[in-house]
């Protein structure tokens, strides 16, 4: 059996809260069904507590999430099939595109059923594995604000190595910064989010001039 504390995981929100600047809020990971510690079970706990935005790794931890009473914002991180889109939007659950592509595909699907699908833009800053590159969405971006099916509701990127590589976490840093600048003329985000767990543990507090929402914490939670 495992057995899962309520008032540690309580703990170590608040650590998170203390630790973090005042105005910032946190997305909770729960993806692999929250690292072993039962996703429903942690989910809905966090959410009693006042966590209100979830990330997991694809449709299916979305679904059960939302079919187990998580009301707010979840996000998928992973890219999603066709018929996958359609049941995330359908059950208000946000999608991550990386490629003018995706969200293309996101917008015909909205727009067949008539509504608006929620999305983040990844962007990669030196993971390289998923994300607009900076040029790409600079050369994107028009073609972006014309889709009238997509909302875009947040932007992100994941730091690959926060918790060794001082010199390289800068320089992705820097990378979101000029990205993020790029396009705050033009879009309103609601969500903006960087820092995972060894990123608000060792360089959150270091970056004055970033106006981002959220931290986006896994395996700090538990």
């Amino acid at each position: 059996r495992l057995y899962i504390s309520k008032e540690n995981l309580k703990y170590n929100v608040e650590y998170i809260k203390s630790s973090i600047k005042q105005n910032k809020n946190i997305i909770a990971m729960v993806k692999a069904n929250a690292y072993g510690a039962g996703d429903v079970l942690v989910a809905n706990y966090l959410q009693e507590i006042g966590i209100t935005d979830f990330g997991v790794a694809n449709i299916d931890e979305a679904l059960r999430l939302r079919n187990n009473n998580i009301t707010g914002m979840i996000l998928i991180t992973a890219v999603c099939t066709q018929d996958e889109i359609n049941l995330a939007i359908e059950n208000d659950i946000s999608l991550s595109v990386s490629t003018i592509d995706n969200l293309y595909e996101i917008n015909e699907k909205a727009k067949q059923i008539n509504t608006i699908a929620k999305v983040h833009l990844k962007i990669d800053t030196g993971m390289t594995r998923l994300g607009f590159l900076n040029d790409e969405i600079k050369n994107s971006i028009t073609e972006i604000l014309k889709l009238e099916n997509i909302s875009i509701e947040g932007i992100y990127t994941h730091l690959s190595c926060a918790d060794i590589d001082e010199e390289y976490t800068i320089e992705q840093i820097k990378e979101f910064k000029s990205t993020l600048k790029m396009l705050e003329s033009n879009i309103k985000f609601k969500y903006i989010h960087l820092f995972n767990s060894d990123g608000t543990q060792n360089y959150e507090n270091k970056v004055e001039d970033l106006d981002y929402t959220h931290v986006r914490v896994g395996l700090m939670l538990y």
